[in-house]
Formats: C-alpha cells, sequence, structure tokens
C-alpha cells in the first residue's frame, strides 16, 4: 500500500493502493493538462499512478481502494465503487449519488464569489485557495505542471546559463474571446518592431522553450475571467519557465504582491512590458517569483491539499460521524 506524508506535520494524510486519473489524453483538451500536472504530482509522491480515460479496456484491472481524479466530460464508463474515493470536477451526473458522500471531494475553480460561499475557509498561506469540509469542496487555481525540482533547475540555469532572449512577445493557447485584444497587441508589437508569436497545441516542451526564448511572455485573460477573479495559469507557469510574466490580470498580479508586469490597458500593455522588462526586472525578482511558485503554485502543492482534504472529509463525514 502506498501513502504520502505532509512535509510540515510529518504524518500519513492518505493511504491508497493506487492513484487512477481518469479520462483525456494529453494535448485532447486543454483540460489535459489539470491531469497531466496531476499525473505528474501523484507520481512524484511515489503513489502507484495511471492515467486511463474511456477507450481503454480496464475489465482485468483491480481498483481496490484506489483514488479517482476526473473530470465531467470524460468519465462515462469510469468504474464506480463504494471502497474508492472520487475527487471530481465538473461532474453533474448524478451517477456519483450512489457512492457513500465521505468518499468525494468536488474541486472547483477559484473565482471572486467563493469568500462568500456558506461554511467556506481560506487555506493558510493562499489568498485564492479555499475549502469546505462541510460542503466536500476545495476550490483553486490552477498551478504550474513542472514539479519543484523542475523548477530549482530553471533557477540554476537563470543564474548559470541565461537563455539569449528573442526580441519578440508570445502567447500560447486558445482565443478565447480574446482575439481584438490579441490583435491589438499584435500591432502594438509591429510598432516597436516586436516580432508576435501565437501558438497552439504545442507540446509542454516546446512552451517552455518558447516562453524562456521570449522577451515579451504574454498571459492575457478574457474580460469574464477578469471582472470574476479568475487567477491566470498562464502566469503561474510563465513564471516557473522565465522568472516573469507580462499579463492583464489584476488578481494573478495581485497574487505575486504586483511584482510581476501588470497593465489593465490593453493599447499599452507592450510598452508597459518593454519599461518592466529593460529597466524594472532584476535577477533577484525572477529568482525570488519563481521560488514562490515552487512553494505554494505547484500541482504537488494542490496533491497535497486533496489529500488533507480526503482526511479531512472522512474524519467529518464518515460513518461514526
Amino acid at each position: 500500500m502506498i501513502s504520502t506524508t505532509t512535509e510540515s506535520s510529518g504524518t500519513a494524510i492518505a493511504n491508497f493502493e493506487k492513484i487512477i486519473i481518469y479520462g483525456h489524453k494529453l494535448y485532447d483538451h486543454t483540460h489535459s493538462w489539470v491531469h497531466y500536472g496531476f499525473y505528474k504530482a501523484f507520481k512524484y509522491l511515489k503513489f502507484n499512478t495511471f492515467w486511463y480515460t474511456d477507450e481503454d479496456d480496464i475489465s482485468g484491472i483491480s481498483f481496490s481502494n484506489s483514488l479517482f481524479l476526473t473530470e465531467g466530460q470524460v468519465d462515462v464508463n469510469i468504474p464506480l465503487r463504494n471502497d474508492c474515493f472520487y475527487v471530481l470536477h465538473n461532474c453533474d451526473n448524478p451517477k456519483y449519488n450512489q457512492l457513500p458522500i465521505e468518499n468525494i471531494l468536488k474541486i472547483n475553480v477559484y473565482t471572486a464569489d467563493v469568500p462568500s460561499k456558506p461554511n467556506i475557509v481560506k487555506m493558510p498561506y493562499y489568498d485564492t485557495i479555499y475549502y469546505s469540509v462541510v460542503n466536500r469542496k476545495l476550490y483553486m487555481s490552477w498551478p504550474t505542471p513542472l514539479l519543484p525540482p523542475e523548477i530549482e533547475s530553471n533557477m540554476r540555469n537563470l543564474i548559470s546559463n541565461p537563455v539569449v532572449q528573442k526580441n519578440q512577445a508570445c502567447f500560447v493557447g486558445g482565443l478565447h474571446n480574446r482575439i481584438v485584444k490579441l490583435n491589438n497587441i499584435e500591432r502594438q508589437c509591429i510598432s516597436n518592431d516586436i516580432d508576435f508569436v501565437r501558438r497552439l497545441n504545442i507540446t509542454q516542451s516546446e512552451k517552455v522553450k518558447l516562453i524562456k526564448d521570449s522577451k515579451y511572455p504574454l498571459a492575457i485573460v478574457s474580460d469574464w475571467q477578469n471582472t470574476n477573479d479568475y487567477v491566470s495559469d498562464k502566469v503561474i507557469q510563465q513564471i516557473s519557465y522565465c522568472g516573469y510574466s507580462i499579463t492583464n490580470s489584476r488578481i494573478s498580479s495581485e497574487l505575486f504582491d504586483n511584482r510581476i508586469c501588470y497593465d489593465d490597458n490593453i493599447d499599452t500593455i507592450i510598452e508597459t512590458g518593454i519599461t518592466y522588462v529593460d529597466n524594472n526586472l532584476t535577477l533577484l525578482d525572477k529568482i525570488e517569483l519563481m521560488d514562490i511558485v515552487k512553494e505554494k503554485y505547484t500541482y504537488v502543492a494542490r496533491t497535497r491539499d486533496i489529500l488533507g482534504m480526503v482526511k479531512k472529509i472522512k474524519a467529518y463525514h464518515g460513518p461514526s460521524n
């Protein structure tokens, strides 16, 4: 049986025979990156971890005492067992109602309304992570898929082997109501003799290389995301890759005590970025921001939060209560 411990307390917080990441193949959907991040994190924590989809033949596999993590678009054939625990994201199918309530945790993305929800508790040391044991919910922002040692490696390379960056701005991801903003940014880049690179559906290694190579890595959020305090995972990822980010996301900037490059005016964000990178950004800034991400905003940290919630939910909702 595999177990894990918290670094802070040293006490066991969960015991499972297997961890099952269920649904999505990497690159088939935006949410596949979430599954990828949790898959890496559970394996890093020495759990016996597997990643299956509805298309896989799992008929001969024992799932006794497993933890399943899944998402509502890809959970058609997920095994339902009373001896397993389920971490669910946007899973509204009533089929889960047959399971013991102490075997379910629902994870949701943090938004501005979360602090006012009933029975909600703020996670210590985190401004955008809340939980409710009563309602069996954990609210979070999506972190970087890099493991802490991978971020440490990037930090060392910044010091001893820095990349010679290209005079280019880059954006990786779908448009999602951002096309007007990105077209505006492209015009600003042309006016400032900066190349603008936009990519979608590239591999993890290609994304990391592009962001490291680019002098102006962009994390542009939609109006809805800004209004609802949706933390940009692109900001967190970019910091873990190269030490900084240029964004129009107010909540993401506040998360890092306004030490990253923030401009809510898309019309001037490239000029703001040029000033920030050329005049304000230091190597020490990059290292300190990366260290914050390494300690607080990885899937390893969120996995430990999930395992802590398993213990809390079992204690509160278990048969003896």
